[in-house]
Formats: C-alpha cells, sequence, structure tokens
C-alpha cells in the first residue's frame, strides 16, 4: 500500500474513533436567583402579589426592644428593602435586607405608612444571605431583627461595604430630625456564622441647632459634631480594622448633668436668676476597632466622646 494512502486510512481511522468517544453532557445553567422564592423559604409567609411577608419577632431577639413599638414574638409585616448580588470565596451570593412594622389586620404595613410614622417610629431590620451551591440557593446566615433603624418610620439607607479581603457587610444610614435637634447614625450588620451581627453601631453627627443661644428657653451652647468612619487593612488580617475620627463642638460636662439640666428648667420657669451663657467646648479625636468574634471592638481611643 502506498505511504501516502496508509496515511489517508491512518487517519480516517483516528476520526472515526474520536467521534465515538462519548462527549460530556451539557453542564445546566446557574439557577437564577428570585426574591420572592428567597423570601417564602426564609420567612414561610411571603405573598408575591403584595410583595408582603407575614411573621413574629424572635423569642429572644439579638437588639433590645424595650421603648420601642416591638416586642420579642410580636406579629410583624415584613417587605425587601435592597438586595443584592455579589461574589465571595469563589461562590455567588445574594442578601436580603427586610423592614418590619408592627402587622396590621386591615391591610399589610409598611415602613413610613400612616399608622406607622411618628418621630421615634424605627423599623426592626431584617438580614439573609443566600449562597449558590450545587446549583442551590441556601439559606446561609440570617436574623429577622438584626438591628433597629431609620427614622420616622421610614426604612434606612442600604448600602453593601466591602470590609476586607473578600468580606462584605450592609452599612445603614438614619437621619433624626427634630425641631430642636438633628442627629445622624450608622449601623454595620456582617454574616458570622449562621447568623448575622450588628458589629458596630453609632452616632456619626449631632446638632442642636434651633434650640441653643443666650434667648433660647434653656441657654445652652450651640453645638455641632460629626464622625467620620473609615476602613484600614492590615496585613495578614481577614477583616479590615475600623476608624472612627471625631471632630466639632459638644456641651460642656457642667451643662450635661442632671443637676445643671435641673437649675435651666427652674430659670427657664422663671423661678432663678438665669445663669451665664455657657459656651460649647471643641473636641476631636481618633478611635481604632478591631473585628472580632463578630464585632467591631475598640483597640485605643484619644477622643473625648460627645456626650
Amino acid at each position: 500500500m502506498p505511504l501516502t494512502r496508509y496515511v489517508a486510512v491512518c487517519l480516517l481511522a483516528l476520526l472515526a474513533i474520536a467521534g465515538c468517544r462519548r462527549q460530556p453532557p451539557p453542564q445546566p445553567a446557574p439557577t437564577q436567583f428570585v426574591l420572592d422564592d428567597a423570601m417564602q423559604h426564609w420567612y414561610g409567609r411571603y405573598d408575591p402579589s403584595t410583595q408582603m411577608a407575614r411573621a413574629n419577632l424572635p423569642n429572644h431577639p439579638t437588639i433590645e426592644l424595650a421603648g420601642t413599638d416591638f416586642a420579642a414574638k410580636d406579629p410583624v409585616d415584613i417587605t425587601a428593602i435592597f438586595d443584592a448580588a455579589y461574589t465571595q470565596a469563589g461562590h455567588p451570593r445574594h442578601v436580603i435586607v427586610t423592614a418590619a412594622v408592627p402587622h396590621r389586620s386591615d391591610k399589610p404595613g409598611r415602613p413610613g405608612d400612616d399608622l406607622f410614622h411618628c418621630l421615634i417610629c424605627r423599623p426592626v431590620i431584617g438580614m439573609a444571605v443566600f449562597t449558590l451551591r450545587n446549583n442551590s440557593w441556601l439559606l446561609e446566615s440570617e436574623n429577622t431583627a438584626a438591628e433597629l433603624a431609620g427614622s420616622m418610620g421610614n426604612a434606612p439607607q442600604v448600602t453593601m461595604m466591602t470590609l476586607g479581603t473578600d468580606l462584605h457587610g450592609i452599612r445603614l444610614e438614619s437621619q433624626f430630625e427634630a425641631r430642636d435637634e438633628a442627629s445622624q447614625s450608622v449601623s454595620l450588620l456582617v454574616p458570622w456564622r449562621e447568623t448575622v451581627e450588628r458589629a458596630f453601631a453609632t452616632e456619626t453627627a449631632a446638632t442642636n441647632r434651633d434650640a441653643c443661644g443666650p434667648d433660647s428657653p434653656m441657654r445652652d451652647p450651640c453645638y455641632a459634631w460629626q464622625r467620620a468612619i473609615a476602613f484600614v487593612a492590615v496585613p495578614g488580617q481577614q477583616y479590615d480594622d475600623l476608624t472612627v475620627t471625631s471632630s466639632g463642638t459638644q456641651l460642656p460636662p457642667e451643662i450635661a448633668s442632671p443637676a445643671a439640666k435641673l437649675v435651666k428648667v427652674a430659670h427657664a420657669h422663671g423661678k432663678t436668676p438665669p445663669p451665664p451663657a455657657p459656651q460649647a467646648i471643641p473636641f476631636a479625636g481618633v478611635e481604632r476597632l478591631r473585628f472580632h468574634d463578630g464585632r467591631y471592638t475598640p483597640l485605643a481611643s484619644e477622643e473625648n466622646s460627645p456626650r
């Protein structure tokens, strides 16, 4: 047989053998995350038509509910206020943040509606993280009552944060405004093992704006202070350190004391001569915190904290 014909026959045989080899089965497309399905799986009672869930608060919530509109085991109406996809440790993940308000029998309650709209009304915030494993979305971490946040019954502003190397958390920002004072606060929620922890919370600004000065009834000095939060990477450490830089003015100790407040109340009612007009005192400082066991705890502080 001529060499060229022999080579051709061999090539045809090899092609035939290759064609007989078993082709790998097609890989199924990744399962899409469906918010309605996730809410149903998490809470158990979810109505897609209203996009509301109904549940009871935990028997032993991780937050203090005394003095609020809620108590342990209370029935609540729940709505998702934020959800986002991200990747961590090589797995697709999806986070959901919810806001719960007291249950209403006539119609589902919502944050900021006509029956949950007051100066101190704050929804209960929940958070859950789902992870895609073996083409199924698994509930990995959850806490239906992780924080109280928001203002005037409305939910807080929610953003996702990078907290370190391939680690994520949720930042909640709330604003409080009254006629005589205003403040802002921040909370950080972090998935930790099978739950969600409130890793950090603080006020980030405060002022007594229109209720201060020598012509005001209480004659308080006008003050305003603010705190800036930043993350600092630490070599060999998974979670970044957190720094809180404070600046501004605050009430002097003698004004903030209970005895001083009684004197001011008496003066306001014309029972004593007016005291000298006080002055706010400046302050500044930096506090550094490190993540440990689900919480940010202080390392050192050079701050005279606002009162």
